[in-house]
């Protein structure tokens, strides 16, 4: 069957979304953990009695204050859950996308 290219130009234009797709929710999955980890670290210093703790920076670890870390560690993630969020829209509106295009492709083949 003889396609136009008016239908391969959706149909590429539909893969390029897929692939958008999948490297935004690879990009989640990867928020999503850095929030669990940020999560159980806030966790941990609570348990912590001490008002001072190391903490890693690069390759050597500095003293600081536990109220230090906990603003540090509050503002990634609320940074973080600001991208979790931006995420989501852009991957409800490449669906969104992908959806339109599966149709208009379905519709196209379906009229030869």
């Amino acid at each position: 069957m003889e396609v136009s290219e008016e239908v391969r130009g959706m149909i590429m234009q539909f893969q390029a979304y897929q692939q958008q797709s999948q490297m935004i929710l690879g990009h989640k999955d990867a928020t999503k953990a850095q929030l669990m980890e940020i999560n159980r670290t806030l966790e941990e210093l609570e348990k912590a009695g001490e008002s001072e703790i190391y903490k890693s920076v690069g390759p050597i670890l500095i003293k600081t204050t536990k109220e230090s870390v906990k603003k540090d560690l509050a503002e990634k993630k609320e940074m973080l859950e600001i991208r979790l969020k931006s995420m989501d829209t852009e991957e409800k509106k490449t669906k969104e996308k992908i959806r339109d295009l599966q149709e208009k492709i379905q519709s196209s083949l379906n009229k030869k």
